[in-house]
């Protein structure tokens, strides 16, 4: 027998990651007509990044220099119209840009100087004008300004501006992740058209009926032919002769999907089908990651 290690599917609050440099989510929004009117719009919003975030050869869509430098901060701007120039939303980190020139350098200097070294930074409390009278439909974003505290902060480059929740709609994953352990296997379970199947669940918390758009990525996913199986495809050894289908409910959910979520929360199964993709498989251990992204129509 061979052993193998073990699948984790973990569990992010986010729109498409691996397909942009940085993605902001926004989980929880409210109204507060009682505040002021440039701070009756409140939120909580979560930046996330990889490794991969720092590769990004992108150019920024602002020149940054000693004499003009650049500002970057998480952000709400409008949807549909990254180019359209606000005010910097208050008490979120803004770090000052000189000599980066992309998206990569860019978000290197946010990690380190304003998220103190986290690849998944939250914002608990901040807020933004009530503009619905003027048609805006606020997104999540990170801003770019050449202007610390000016007028001028557009969508920053290398990620787009994510859908928020419905106002005073609160959803979280209640299941941190989900471990998809194969312990030990024989090749000749997995080839030749064998395959072996795992199950696990996960639980999406909202305050109240909802429709939440599910998708899992990986950095890991293969976008060649599923050959009849249904799933999104993750690539477990580097030469393709493992790879496992995942499904969520028996859907195949690549691409974001429409699920409805009920007031206090509703479960989620997850299958993995693990398969060689050839004759024989090379005996050993394997990892890999993939993520259930939420976001919001």
């Amino acid at each position: 027998m061979q052993k193998f290690l073990y699948l984790l599917i973990g569990m992010i609050f986010s729109p498409l990651l691996f397909a942009n440099a940085w993605t902001v989510s926004i989980p929880y929004s409210y109204w507060d007509p009682s505040k002021p009117w440039n701070q009756q719009f409140q939120y909580t919003a979560i930046l996330y990044m990889t490794e991969d975030s720092f590769k990004s050869t992108e150019p920024l869509n602002r020149s940054c220099s000693e004499s003009t430098p650049c500002y970057i901060q998480i952000n709400t701007q409008q949807k549909g119209n990254p180019t359209r120039t606000f005010y910097p939303d208050p008490n979120i980190p803004r770090v000052k840009l000189t000599t980066e020139k992309t998206v990569g350098e860019a978000l290197r200097a946010y990690f380190e100087k304003g998220t103190n070294y986290s690849y998944v930074y939250t914002v608990a409390a901040s807020s933004a004008p009530d503009r619905t009278g003027e048609g805006v439909d606020w997104c999540g974003a990170m801003g770019i300004s050449n202007s610390s505290g000016g007028s001028d902060y557009i969508v920053m480059a290398g990620g787009e501006c994510a859908n928020i929740a419905p106002p005073n709609v609160q959803c979280n994953l209640e299941t941190q992740d989900v471990d998809l352990d194969y312990g030990q296997l024989n090749v000749s379970d997995i080839i030749n058209g064998q395959t072996s199947v795992k199950d696990g669940r996960f639980k999406v918390y909202c305050n109240q009926d909802v429709n939440v758009m599910l998708s899992i990525t990986s950095p890991d996913k293969d976008t060649t032919a599923n050959n009849g199986y249904i799933g999104t495809k993750i690539r477990l050894k580097d030469d393709g002769s493992l790879v496992t289908y995942l499904t969520v409910d028996g859907k195949d959910i690549s691409n974001p999907t429409s699920m409805p979520v009920q007031g206090g929360g509703t479960t989620f199964d997850v299958k993995s089908t693990l398969m060689g993709t050839g004759t024989t498989v090379v005996p050993g251990a394997f990892l890999s990651f993939a993520y259930v992204t939420i976001s919001f129509e």
